[in-house]
């Protein structure tokens, strides 16, 4: 059996721990009450040379763009901020749907709501990311709240707490979740491992067990993987005995080539940051609202990162509302005029 899964996983991160050479990139929305969004970003590289191909987002020549220089402690970084009016969220999925940059294959979208109320405008904007599995592996099942609140907030967040007055409490906090996060990951695999063999050869005739059954052992495939570190084939033979595997050592190592997919989507996913910018007033919202000193851009962010979207679809919304001051005194008159006509009438009497 070729190493499909857990060997490919530690091959790939190293790949991406010594070659990781992608721009990091701050994308700033700012929706309008007509539905229309301007949408800022920025993208900053060690060289002034920035390759379209390698952006995290979708920008294009259509774009209004300008390329500048930092200097801090005698290092060099190149900035690129671009800009573009979006008249509508249309235009803005049709930009997703056509991307050639480092995250083309990434499903996403966004949309856009609009309500009035007399009194107020309600208005919703959401940008949306599909799941990359085809099973759900909700990170709610392994986090705690305290963990999961942590794990969604934007990186620079993070990264403030882990050097702020209670570093050392959040610095053995990220290190406990790096436990979690390899039963999360590996069982989310595994589930997705499990429905791809049997859809693909359920039908075996030496096949004994059960689709069902074969789910019950994912938590022992996860276990063997993780804390006795087995590669996958050890951990085949161990759980589903020597002759499951050597009757089924194609079928195991197809199924493991189909899974190349998402987890080749997973691990291509370049992370970036998002903020969102509403009219009116902010109602609620998925993101982290900034309001301290320290945080550069202040506003609703997050980080779009592969862990939020592996097994849920993850989505980034916000809502705010507008005072519609005309219908107020548009109101005020009609009352006024009522009770005029009331006060008449009884005097008339």
């Amino acid at each position: 059996m070729k190493p499909k899964f857990k060997t490919q996983f530690i091959l790939l991160s190293l790949i991406f721990l010594f070659s990781c050479e992608d721009y990091e990139t701050r994308v700033i929305n700012t929706i309008h009450q007509d539905g229309s969004i301007t949408r800022l970003v920025t993208m900053k590289n060690d060289k002034q040379e920035f390759d379209p191909e390698k952006y995290l987002v979708p920008v294009d020549s259509t774009w209004n763009i300008d390329i500048t220089m930092e200097i801090e402690n005698e290092d060099t970084t190149w900035v690129l901020t671009a800009e573009k009016l979006f008249n509508s969220v249309d235009e803005l999925n049709f930009a997703y749907e056509n991307d050639i940059g480092s995250n083309q294959d990434l499903p996403r979208s966004a949309s856009f709501s609009k309500q009035f109320r007399w009194f107020n405008t309600h208005y919703r904007f959401s940008e949306k990311i599909d799941q990359t599995l085809g099973v759900d592996c909700k990170l709610s099942e392994f986090y705690k709240d305290e963990e999961l609140s942590f794990v969604y907030l934007p990186n620079q967040v993070q990264e403030e707490l882990k050097n702020g007055p209670d570093s050392l409490k959040y610095m053995e906090l990220s290190d406990s979740l790096e436990t979690i996060y390899e039963y999360w990951l590996f069982t989310g695999l595994a589930r997705e491992w499990v429905e791809i063999f049997y859809d693909n050869f359920e039908t075996h005739p030496e096949l004994t067990i059960s689709r069902e059954d074969m789910r019950t052992k994912i938590p022992l495939f996860t276990e063997q993987l993780i804390m006795d570190e087995l590669d996958e084939e050890e951990t085949f033979r161990k759980i589903l005995g020597e002759d499951f595997y050597n009757s089924f050592e194609t079928e195991i190592d197809s199924s493991f080539n189909i899974l190349n997919d998402p987890i080749e989507t997973y691990w291509n996913m370049e992370e970036y940051d998002i903020e969102i910018k509403m009219p009116g007033n902010i109602l609620a919202s998925s993101g982290y609202v900034s309001t301290g000193d320290s945080i550069q851009e202040k506003g609703i962010l997050w980080t779009v990162t592969g862990d939020y979207f592996l097994g849920q679809p993850y989505e980034m919304w916000a809502e705010s509302q507008t005072t519609n001051y005309w219908a107020w005194g548009v109101t005020g008159i009609f009352i006024i005029f009522v009770a005029a006509g009331l006060l008449y009438q009884r005097r008339k009497q």
